[in-house]
């Protein structure tokens, strides 16, 4: 349960912030007019909007899974003309090809 407090204070923030699309300034002077700073402002802003709906103010994640396409192939052009083609399935595969060509190995 909040304080008396609490709920004055929120009540005067909300007041401000929602005073502000409505008065036609910009924010700084906005802020400055009513003698409040713009970091209170924001804040305010923000909090009410998280406090009126708090599901969508925090992100929501769903599992996945990411599977492999095997119609995807990985193509390596090599300077002396050789061309290496693999199935990005073969993740070792593509691992130690591409560690060996970049710790100098030639194709």
């Amino acid at each position: 349960m909040r304080s008396k407090r609490s709920v004055r204070l929120e009540a005067k923030w909300r007041e401000i912030v929602s005073g502000h699309p409505v008065s036609g300034q910009t924010i700084r002077a906005y802020c400055k007019a009513r003698q409040v700073t713009e970091a209170s402002f924001f804040f305010w802003r923000r909090e009410l909007l998280r406090r009126a709906h708090p599901l969508a103010a925090r992100p929501q994640l769903i599992p996945i899974r990411i599977l492999p396409d095997p119609t995807l192939r990985v193509q390596v052009r090599c300077p002396s003309g050789h061309v290496v083609r693999l199935s990005s399935q073969d993740g070792s595969l593509l691992s130690n090809l591409f560690r060996t060509l970049n710790g100098g190995g030639t194709c």
